[in-house]
Protein backbone atom coordinates (compact mmCIF):
# COMPACT_ATOMS: atom_id res chain seq x y z
CA UNK A 1 0.00 0.00 0.00
CA UNK A 2 3.15 2.19 0.62
CA UNK A 3 4.45 2.01 -2.21
CA UNK A 4 1.07 2.54 -4.03
CA UNK A 5 0.72 5.89 -1.95
CA UNK A 6 4.35 6.57 -3.51
CA UNK A 7 4.29 5.76 -7.10
CA UNK A 8 0.67 7.87 -6.89
CA UNK A 9 2.49 11.28 -5.39
CA UNK A 10 5.27 10.65 -7.65
CA UNK A 11 2.77 10.60 -10.65
CA UNK A 12 1.48 13.69 -9.63
CA UNK A 13 4.36 15.78 -9.14
CA UNK A 14 5.62 14.49 -12.21
CA UNK A 15 2.32 16.00 -14.18
CA UNK A 16 2.46 19.00 -11.94
CA UNK A 17 5.90 19.91 -12.72
CA UNK A 18 5.63 19.26 -16.42
CA UNK A 19 2.08 21.77 -16.17
CA UNK A 20 4.32 24.09 -14.59
CA UNK A 21 6.69 24.45 -17.60
CA UNK A 22 9.06 21.62 -16.69
CA UNK A 23 8.00 20.28 -19.73
CA UNK A 24 5.84 20.29 -22.44
CA UNK A 25 4.37 16.79 -23.51
CA UNK A 26 7.30 15.12 -22.77
CA UNK A 27 9.50 18.08 -24.86
CA UNK A 28 11.90 19.88 -22.15
CA UNK A 29 10.62 23.34 -21.70
CA UNK A 30 12.61 26.20 -23.38
CA UNK A 31 14.02 28.26 -20.78
CA UNK A 32 12.23 31.97 -20.53
CA UNK A 33 9.46 31.02 -23.13
CA UNK A 34 6.30 32.96 -22.21
CA UNK A 35 2.83 30.82 -23.09
CA UNK A 36 0.99 32.76 -25.99
CA UNK A 37 -2.40 30.32 -25.42
CA UNK A 38 -3.47 26.51 -26.22
CA UNK A 39 -6.18 24.93 -27.81
CA UNK A 40 -8.40 22.08 -28.65
CA UNK A 41 -9.51 21.44 -32.01
CA UNK A 42 -11.39 18.86 -33.54
CA UNK A 43 -10.78 16.59 -37.07
CA UNK A 44 -11.23 13.70 -38.96
CA UNK A 45 -8.14 13.56 -40.97
CA UNK A 46 -8.26 10.89 -43.08
CA UNK A 47 -11.59 9.46 -41.79
CA UNK A 48 -10.16 9.20 -37.85
CA UNK A 49 -11.75 11.30 -35.08
CA UNK A 50 -8.78 12.98 -33.85
CA UNK A 51 -8.72 16.07 -31.38
CA UNK A 52 -5.44 17.91 -31.35
CA UNK A 53 -4.76 19.73 -28.34
CA UNK A 54 -2.07 22.52 -28.62
CA UNK A 55 0.36 25.59 -27.10
CA UNK A 56 2.10 28.08 -28.43
CA UNK A 57 4.96 29.88 -26.59
CA UNK A 58 6.59 32.54 -27.76
CA UNK A 59 10.77 33.44 -26.89
CA UNK A 60 13.29 36.15 -27.29
CA UNK A 61 15.53 33.85 -28.64
CA UNK A 62 16.69 33.32 -32.36
CA UNK A 63 15.13 30.92 -33.74
CA UNK A 64 18.56 29.05 -34.58
CA UNK A 65 19.44 29.01 -31.21
CA UNK A 66 15.75 27.53 -30.32
CA UNK A 67 16.42 24.94 -32.49
CA UNK A 68 20.10 24.55 -31.41
CA UNK A 69 18.29 23.46 -28.04
CA UNK A 70 15.70 20.89 -29.18
CA UNK A 71 18.10 19.37 -31.56
CA UNK A 72 20.60 18.45 -28.47
CA UNK A 73 17.64 16.44 -27.08
CA UNK A 74 17.17 12.72 -28.00
CA UNK A 75 14.28 13.70 -30.21
CA UNK A 76 15.71 11.99 -33.47
CA UNK A 77 13.01 12.09 -36.15
CA UNK A 78 12.80 15.89 -36.96
CA UNK A 79 11.33 17.39 -40.56
CA UNK A 80 13.26 21.18 -41.74
CA UNK A 81 10.30 22.80 -43.66
CA UNK A 82 11.08 25.98 -46.04
CA UNK A 83 9.85 28.50 -42.78
CA UNK A 84 9.98 26.09 -39.65
CA UNK A 85 11.86 21.99 -38.16
CA UNK A 86 9.58 20.18 -36.63
CA UNK A 87 10.16 17.58 -33.91
CA UNK A 88 8.78 14.73 -33.14
CA UNK A 89 8.52 12.37 -30.24
CA UNK A 90 5.77 9.97 -32.16
CA UNK A 91 2.92 9.72 -34.64
CA UNK A 92 0.92 12.33 -32.47
CA UNK A 93 3.56 14.60 -30.14
CA UNK A 94 5.12 17.48 -31.87
CA UNK A 95 7.01 20.17 -31.25
CA UNK A 96 7.66 22.92 -34.00
CA UNK A 97 9.53 26.41 -33.91
CA UNK A 98 8.88 28.92 -36.28
CA UNK A 99 9.99 32.71 -36.72
CA UNK A 100 7.26 34.75 -35.16
CA UNK A 101 7.30 36.45 -38.21
CA UNK A 102 6.07 34.08 -40.38
CA UNK A 103 2.70 33.80 -40.95
CA UNK A 104 1.96 29.94 -40.96
CA UNK A 105 1.66 28.87 -37.40
CA UNK A 106 -1.44 28.45 -35.54
CA UNK A 107 -2.03 31.36 -33.50
CA UNK A 108 -4.66 32.71 -31.44
CA UNK A 109 -5.36 36.39 -29.51
CA UNK A 110 -1.80 36.57 -28.06
CA UNK A 111 0.02 37.27 -30.49
CA UNK A 112 4.13 37.57 -29.71
CA UNK A 113 5.93 40.46 -28.80
CA UNK A 114 7.55 42.87 -30.99
CA UNK A 115 10.69 42.05 -29.27
CA UNK A 116 9.93 38.10 -29.39
CA UNK A 117 11.81 36.51 -32.36
CA UNK A 118 10.84 32.64 -31.71
CA UNK A 119 7.18 30.86 -31.41
CA UNK A 120 7.24 27.38 -30.21
CA UNK A 121 3.99 25.51 -30.94
CA UNK A 122 3.57 21.72 -29.08
CA UNK A 123 1.06 19.65 -30.26
CA UNK A 124 -0.85 16.25 -29.19
CA UNK A 125 -3.18 14.12 -31.04
CA UNK A 126 -5.64 12.18 -29.29
CA UNK A 127 -7.53 9.75 -31.51
CA UNK A 128 -11.01 8.95 -30.72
Amino acid sequence: MKTALLLFAVSILTLTAQNNGQGWNGFPAYPGARQLCEQSVMGQPGGAVMEIHWSSYATLDATAKVIAFYEKTKVKDVEKGSDSVTFRLDEDTHLSVYAASAANYPTCENKPKSDEKTVIVVSRATRR
